[in-house]
């Protein structure tokens, strides 16, 4: 029984109160006076700018199981067929006699071509044709050949390193018994000379004479080849 809006503070009929004030908490649901919600708690859409109910996020997920990283396998090499001769993987020279074999090559001609350089001295020139064959351990062969005065002779024999005659040896014999020795092979290698460099073998005799030349695998058996290098005095 107060005027309209005129109440002792606090004291107000029941549901009439001035708008926006309400006793503490007693506000009618959903309606809170301006900035007076319940902490998280605001209309929907209406949080103060900022402010936004707490949430936590989810831990991260990890396996339980560490992944399995697959080890590399070592790689096995080929096995070599049967009863063959692997090849010198660090010998150049044999890799180089068996590929020019792979194409259709002589590899006692190319043995023979890669050795001559060594033991030729300057000026010499192959005369006549190279002489090849086939020489089983211990065997020997023979070959004329004829030398005259003027002219300074290298002989040189080869076997191919890989499959060839490991220690390849040479006897050059003098007219005309062909008893007597006029130069040997000293070396101990599918290699072989005679009249090496500066020391090439010079014929006193005025006119030609045939020599014998005896080629002997002394280690070894396989191809051979054999080249004879001359030039003038």
């Amino acid at each position: 029984q107060y005027p309209q809006g005129q109440y002792p503070q606090g004291q107000y009929p029941q549901g009439q109160y001035p708008q926006g004030q309400y006793p503490q908490a007693q506000a009618p649901q959903g309606q809170y006076p301006q900035g007076q919600y319940p902490q998280g708690q605001y209309p929907q859409g209406q949080a103060p700018q900022g402010q936004y109910p707490q949430t936590t996020p989810a831990p991260p997920q990890y396996p339980s199981q560490p992944a399995q990283v697959p080890t590399a396998q070592p790689v096995q090499p080929a096995p070599q067929p049967a009863g063959t001769t692997p090849p010198a993987g660090t010998d150049l020279l044999s890799q180089f006699q068996q590929g020019a074999a792979s194409m259709g090559g002589d590899p006692a001609e190319l043995a023979l071509k890669l050795a001559s350089p060594k033991y030729i001295g300057a000026g010499m020139q192959p005369e006549g044709a190279v002489f090849k064959g086939q020489l089983q351990a211990g065997g020997r062969v023979e070959q004329l050949i004829t030398m005259q005065t003027g002219k300074c002779y290298t002989i040189v024999g080869a076997s191919p390193i890989v499959g060839g005659i490991q220690n390849l040896d040479m006897r050059l014999l003098a007219p005309p018994f062909y008893n007597l020795a006029a130069g040997q092979d000293d070396l101990k290698a599918n290699e072989a000379v005679i009249g090496k460099g500066t020391a090439a073998t010079c014929p006193l005799s005025p006119i030609p004479l045939q020599y014998k030349l005896e080629v002997i695998a002394t280690k070894g058996a396989g191809a051979f080849a054999v080249q004879v290098y001359a030039k003038t005095k």
